[in-house]
Order: structure tokens, then C-alpha cells, then sequence
């Protein structure tokens, strides 16, 4: 069974040689929008649309950890009484560079003492409070060096950034920083069909995305949402296959009170695009309409917890294999009240079988693993909607890969 660990925007997990940590991210998109035609193909997904390393380089100093990585105020650190500790981070920054979705990649972090004097590491902590494991009481002798090794798992696009906090006894807290960039084999520009209401109040439905081989390799676009792909300047009949494709994407065919088409099919969340790139089966681009919004709690009805993750993309499947993913909910406010944990999940899709594998309680939430298992005799696109449940709250994602 593989192990795939899903991005919540919260988290990225840790593995330090010592001890693992999970450490939380802050993520930074952009994307734009385009303007032409073809109308959305809902054929087969309407029925289970959801609720919308390296040898360290040259050493760079510690500096007091008085923000995290992305510039931010971080609460609670220690104030010691000898200032910053006698250390250096080797890297100063760990750069993961480029990592796919649902994968995990490791790198390596010194922890070096400059002093001339004997040191210990209390604690090292991630700057969000999914911790799992601390490195705690290593003793770090003059000139010696300490490894973590730190094993990012990666979920959503993105920019990642995140910091470590370490803490030497009787100095300040540090932290040293870490980044990755998630991407896909082939990227998708913009990365939404965006058919939201803009600064001056227009609404798009119609326009055009970009999709690009990022090794420069040469693909064919199969399927868009099981049909026909809607190219703009491209005949499969006539064409070699290129490794840049301009797409076109309709809404005008839906109502906006109902969200059906004519045939009585619902707006899609996502336009999923299936390709023969070996490393890359399948991607998705996320429709923004008022139809594919998720529901968000209120104050005569509160919710206990959220899930901010609405997708999961598991890429490339095979028959028969459980995949794991780790799903992150978050208690809101209302759980003072209403402790209301998950406990079970389900697939409405016949294209896979969902089970809750296991389930651990944090002090702000919920870490849910659930093996995801393609249906025996399943080829190609595999899609729909798992449901998260509690006794009185349940919240769903859509899962998304392909068998090939």
C-alpha cells in the first residue's frame, strides 16, 4: 500500500533524523483569466460533484525567531537570557525546490555549534500545532553538528513556505525556514475558470486556459470531463501532439438558480483533464461559479469542524491499491459546544472504496488517514465525492485520479 499525505494548506510533515515534526505552510498562488468558447462537458462527473539531499551549502547565522517563515508575527516564543544561541542553520534556508503533488521528498538541515561551550537542544517545534513528535534534550557539544532530515509531503500547487522553531536552553527560540514549489508535471494557466464576479461586478462564462508539458515533452490531451477536449488552435486529426494546448471552457449553458444545463446536468467544480503524459494521467482546473461554492456555517447553524482542502488529487492509480491520504479538519469555535468527531467516511462513487484507517485528536483539530482503493476492473478516470461524517456534522471532498 503507497501512502499519500494531502495538503490541507496547514501542514507539510517532517521526519528529522531524530524525530519527526510537522510543521505548517503558508501558500502563494496566481492566476488569471481568458476569454473563448467551448462548452463544458459534465458527462460522467455530474453525479458526484462535492460541496464545492543535498551536501549542506555555506552555513548562514540563526537569527532570533521572532516571525515565521512568511513575515508573520509568531505568538509564544521563549525569551532566553544570553540573546540568540551560538548557532548556525546549514542551509540557512532548506530549498526543496520543485515537488509533485502527493509526493514526498527529503532534505537535510545542520544544526551547528559555534560556541565554545556546551549546548542543548530543548526543543525544536513547528510553527502551526500539528506537531506530532519533538526533537528534545540533544546535547550538542563545541563544533559539533547536529542533522535533521526533514521529509516534505506534499499536497496542493503552490509556493510552500514554513518554519522551525528550535529552542536551546537558556537562549532565545529560533527558527530556521523551509520552502518547496508543488507542481505538476504539466501546469495549467490560470489555474481556475473563474466565472465569480470581478472588482467592477462582471461575470465571465466563458474563456481559455493554457496547459503546459513542464519537461517540454511532447502529449496528447485525451479528455475533458470524459469528453472531446475543446481546443482553441489544434485538429487531433491533422496536429502532431505539441507539449503547450490552448483549452476553452462554456459555463453559459447552466442556470444560475438551478446550476443545471438543459439535459439536466450539474455545472462541474472542476474541468479534469486526462492526458497519455506518463507522469502526469491526470490535472484539474477549479471552476469558481456561485454553484460550486461550499456552504459555510452560521450562527443558527455552526459547524464543530472544517476540512479547507476541497480536493484530492491522487494522479496516477493502480487497480486494486490502496492509497492513503491525510485529511486535516480543523475545530472551529462552535466544538466548545458541540464536540462532534469524525467517524466514519464513504465513497458515493462506484469508481472507488473509501475506509477510515485511523483517526488521531490534535488540541485544534482532527488528523484523518483514509485509504482510498480503486474498484476492482476500474480502468482510466477515477472521480467522485468522499464524505467525511460525524454524528451531526459531515463534510465531503472530491477525489480525483486515474488508472492506467
Amino acid at each position: 500500500m503507497s501512502r499519500i499525505a494531502g495538503w490541507s494548506g496547514w501542514c507539510m510533515t517532517l521526519v528529522v533524523a531524530i524525530g519527526p515534526l510537522v510543521v505548517g505552510c503558508d501558500e502563494r498562488q496566481s492566476a488569471g483569466q481568458a476569454g473563448t468558447t467551448s462548452p463544458v462537458s459534465t458527462a460522467g462527473l455530474t453525479k458526484t460533484d462535492a460541496n464545492q539531499s543535498a551536501a549542506p551549502p555555506a552555513a548562514g547565522p540563526a537569527q532570533p525567531g521572532r516571525t515565521t517563515a512568511s513575515g508573520k508575527p509568531m505568538p509564544g516564543l521563549a525569551k532566553g537570557a544570553l540573546g540568540p544561541p551560538p548557532i548556525v542553520f546549514e542551509p540557512a534556508i532548506l530549498d526543496l525546490g520543485e515537488v509533485r503533488p502527493n509526493q514526498r521528498v527529503s532534505g537535510t538541515i545542520y544544526i551547528r555549534n559555534t560556541s565554545d561551550k556546551a549546548l542543548k537542544i530543548l526543543t525544536t517545534k513547528p510553527d502551526c500545532s500539528c506537531t506530532s513528535i519533538n526533537l528534545t534534550n540533544v546535547p550538542l557539544l563545541p563544533g559539533e553538528q547536529v542533522a535533521m532530515e526533514p521529509t516534505f509531503q506534499s499536497g496542493n500547487m503552490g509556493e510552500k513556505l514554513s518554519g522551525v522553531k528550535v529552542m536551546i536552553e537558556n537562549y532565545d527560540e529560533v527558527v530556521v525556514n523551509l520552502k518547496a514549489l508543488v507542481t505538476l508535471p504539466i501546469s495549467a494557466d490560470p489555474a481556475f475558470a473563474s466565472a465569480v464576479p470581478d472588482a467592477q461586478g462582471k461575470i465571465s462564462l466563458k474563456g481559455e486556459y493554457t496547459i503546459r508539458a513542464v519537461d517540454g515533452r511532447p502529449f496528447r490531451v485525451e479528455a475533458v470531463n470524459r469528453g472531446a477536449p475543446p481546443f482553441v488552435d489544434f485538429d487531433p486529426a491533422r496536429d502532431q501532439p505539441r507539449n503547450t494546448y490552448r483549452l476553452s471552457w462554456d459555463l453559459s449553458g447552466y442556470d444560475p438558480t438551478t446550476c443545471m444545463d438543459g439535459s439536466g446536468n450539474r455545472i462541474p467544480g472542476w474541468l479534469i483533464i486526462e492526458t497519455d503524459h506518463p507522469d502526469c494521467p491526470v490535472l484539474d482546473v477549479e471552476v469558481r461559479h456561485a454553484c460550486t461554492m461550499r456552504a459555510r456555517p452560521t450562527k443558527e447553524n455552526p459547524w464543530p469542524w472544517v476540512i479547507g482542502e476541497k480536493r484530492f488529487l491522487l494522479g496516477k492509480m493502480e487497480e486494486g491499491r490502496a492509497q492513503e491520504i491525510e485529511i486535516v479538519a480543523k475545530w472551529l469555535p462552535a466544538a466548545r459546544q458541540m464536540r462532534d468527531p469524525i467517524s466514519s467516511v464513504a465513497s458515493d462513487s462506484d469508481q472507488f472504496s473509501a475506509e477510515l484507517a485511523s483517526i488521531e485528536q490534535t488540541s485544534d483539530g482532527m488528523v484523518c488517514n483514509v485509504r482510498v482503493t480503486p474498484a476492482p476492473g476500474h480502468k482510466g478516470l477515477v472521480y467522485g465525492t468522499l464524505h467525511l461524517k460525524g454524528s451531526r456534522h459531515s463534510m465531503s471532498v472530491v477525489i480525483i485520479g486515474a488508472v492506467k
